[in-house]
């Protein structure tokens, strides 16, 4: 179980972030790189066209950009450098660990998926790096148990997390998980954004809202990536209806938003929006490194 970080508590630590994200854009930079502090708001992705263009991709299932959040708030912009090398042209699977300590060194920008244990982390992987199976997809959720470094052109990692909230590991199991996860978000050098998948074909889960709370209070820069933008569940609302509610929560918590994009693994939907997302957080991380 997750330590949830709402409350008072979260909401003046994103009064904080709010004000750092409207002083520097990116929350302030410390030794993580651009973002250490809070995501800022509104994201630097091009919206589908606001609310009304996400939910017509949507409909298709195609995902693509969300950014702009799903309020008008006058939140703070997040601005990044123009990205470059933005196409993925070589992936490789580098190792797993069961620590931090067994991580490979930390010299490259790393982009950390978290997210629940069925939410899709290798499916994503694979469709970013047009691969099938370098990442590999377990029939069973919570399959993942360690810390899993993939390789992108040579120069940036993306990071399998163990996913949260799988009912069959014990709690000893699931807290285990956790504290290396959470180890490595508070310790690890060369993070430069951790994304939070959320599975946009069901309404918000406590669970995930949870996760936003403790990246908060954690001080974790991070964005927002709603998966399964192609599938649509009996009973439950709309995919940009889960969406936009999920965004709602956040907003009313925190009076801001991080960069968001909605994607579809099996369709491809969101890959361009995610790499162009990935690519402006990699320069501006970059630029810090530069500057230490």
């Amino acid at each position: 179980m997750l330590a949830s970080g709402g409350g008072a508590g979260a909401r003046g630590a994103a009064a904080a972030a709010a004000a750092a994200a409207a002083r520097a854009g990116l929350g302030g930079a410390g030794a993580r790189g651009p973002a250490v502090g809070r995501p800022a708001a509104r994201g630097p992705v091009a919206s589908a066209g606001g609310r009304r263009g996400r939910a017509a991709a949507a409909d298709k299932g195609e995902g693509g950009a969300v950014g702009e959040g799903a309020g008008d708030g006058s939140a703070a912009s997040l601005e990044l450098p123009e990205p470059t090398h933005v196409n993925i042209k070589t992936a490789e699977y580098v190792g797993s660990a069961a620590s931090l300590a067994g991580c490979p060194r930390a010299t490259f920008p790393e982009f950390a998926l978290i997210g629940r244990s069925n939410v899709g982390k290798s499916s994503l992987i694979n469709m970013l790096c047009g691969q099938r199976a370098l990442a590999k997809v377990a029939k069973t959720p919570g399959k993942t148990q360690t810390i899993n470094h993939f390789l992108v052109n040579r120069s940036w990692f993306l990071v399998d997390l163990p996913g949260y909230g799988y009912a069959r590991r014990s709690k000893a199991q699931r807290e285990e998980f956790f504290q290396f996860s959470s180890e490595y978000f508070l310790e690890r050098e060369t993070l430069a954004n951790a994304l939070l998948l959320v599975d946009s074909s069901v309404p918000p889960q406590d669970i995930d809202l949870q996760m936003v709370d403790w990246l908060v209070d954690s001080e974790v820069p991070f964005s927002l990536v709603f998966t399964k933008s192609d599938k649509r569940k009996k009973k439950c609302p709309r995919n940009e209806e889960n969406v936009a509610a999920f965004e709602g929560i956040l907003e009313a918590r925190f009076g801001i938003l991080p960069p968001s994009v909605l994607t579809s693994a099996a369709k491809g939907g969101g890959k361009r929006e995610l790499l162009w997302l990935i690519g402006g957080l990699r320069a501006r991380w970059e630029q810090f490194e530069g500057a230490d």
